[in-house]
């Protein structure tokens, strides 16, 4: 069982993938886990045809309940932390446990008198960098026609129906949207419902409005109004 495999060395990376060439033909398992988004050998070395590729989902909320009473223990306001938490990482393990990390360092979490307590509503403290620039990168690695629509549902703030999706993009080809919703829900950018589609979290959306100028908001919005 392996994490971190975007850490690999080049030495590592050439053991790992021989081991799981000869895998299938001996009595060996080999587990290992990546961020889709890391700069390491492997999550750039595909070995097609070679074991099982899954992609993990998001954390429900109650996953992030059981979390923030895990960290916290008995805090009065576990499940106001525990929604805003899930709310602005999206349900990701890493996001949560940084959030967690970046508000005791900025007190918003508080450990005193032999408990944990909320020292302010969570709704006020800053996303960590990191975790920003993270986002920020997903924005920005998604093909134009998908960080178009991405941004525009971000400015639309509810859930668009398909109809209204092929009028934001005006394509002449309606499977250049299909191809646009499809990227955007892969890279968990956008969730589809009964309702049509809406950004997956605050974290999000908050990057693709970054992306951005204030001339594009205004253009967009016009677009939109229209």
């Amino acid at each position: 069982l392996i994490d971190d495999l975007e850490r690999s060395d080049e030495g590592s990376a050439a053991l790992l993938a021989a081991l799981a060439h000869v895998a299938p033909t001996c009595a060996i398992g080999v587990i290992g886990g990546a961020r889709i988004d890391g700069e390491g050998v492997l999550p750039r070395v595909a070995l097609p045809g070679i074991g099982e590729h899954l992609r993990l989902g998001a954390l429900p909320r109650e996953a992030v309940i059981e979390l923030v009473h895990d960290w916290f223990g008995d805090l009065p306001d576990a499940e106001e932390l525990a929604e805003w938490i899930h709310g602005a990482a999206g349900g990701s393990p890493l996001f949560c446990s940084e959030l967690a990390r970046h508000l005791v360092e900025q007190g918003v979490v508080l450990y005193a008198d032999g408990m944990w307590r909320l020292t302010a509503s969570p709704s006020e403290a800053e996303l960590p960098p990191r975790m920003a620039e993270s986002m920020d990168l997903r924005v920005a690695e998604l093909s134009p026609l998908g960080r178009f629509l991405g941004q525009t549902l971000a400015l639309w703030h509810g859930p668009a129906p398909i109809e209204l999706c092929a009028e934001l993009l005006e394509v002449p080809d309606l499977s250049l949207m299909f191809e646009a919703i499809d990227e955007l829900i892969y890279e968990e950018i956008i969730v589809g419902g009964d309702e049509g589609f809406d950004i997956t979290h605050d974290g999000v959306r908050d990057a693709l409005l970054r992306s951005l100028s204030p001339d594009e908001q205004r253009e967009i919005h016009l677009h939109t109004a229209q």
